[in-house]
């Protein structure tokens, strides 16, 4: 709730009002012990977080939000909370090779949870790193290989646009 809410209210422009909801919600999961919806919060009010504090800080709440999610049993967040620290740590100007990594962990991670949504949301990061690192190194499909993806993709083209808070 006050996580979700903390969001929209910043994103109409009222950042410093919504950042105080986020840290809400992170506190009140903290304290009430909430593991079940954690990976959720922090995901969500990280977004938000960003615009106040040092984008730097949301690679650690990442990575805390994908090992409490992950803990809780909820796959969705865990890859929420990866996909969303592979993007943040390219931005911050991370070691090319080591944000590939990641990335690449990242889509093992989701390719083996069935996360395609996140795959298809990875994959032109982790090509333009390739392209950046070797621009004679071809990008790989990170993703489901063979027809499951295509077959996805070709009856619901929809599935291949993504959408976050």
């Amino acid at each position: 709730g006050f996580a979700y809410f903390g969001s929209m209210i910043a994103s109409i422009g009222h950042v410093n009002e919504g950042y105080r909801y986020v840290k809400l919600a992170k506190d009140l999961v903290h304290r009430f012990s909430s593991k079940e919806v954690a990976g959720e919060v922090i995901a969500i009010a990280t977004q938000t977080i960003g615009y106040v504090e040092p984008m730097q800080t949301t690679l650690e709440f990442h990575m805390q939000g994908h090992k409490t999610a992950l803990e809780a049993g909820d796959i969705r967040s865990a890859s929420l909370n990866f996909n969303l620290y592979c993007n943040y740590l390219f931005w911050c100007g991370g070691n090319m090779v080591n944000v590939k990594t990641k990335c690449e962990e990242a889509c093992l991670f989701m390719k083996q949870h069935k996360m395609l949504a996140f795959l298809l949301n990875l994959r032109p990061l982790l090509s333009t790193i390739v392209k950046l690192i070797d621009k004679e190194e071809t990008p790989s499909r990170f993703g489901f290989d063979g027809p499951a993806e295509d077959v996805l993709i070709s009856s619901n083209p929809s599935a291949a646009l993504i959408f976050h808070f």
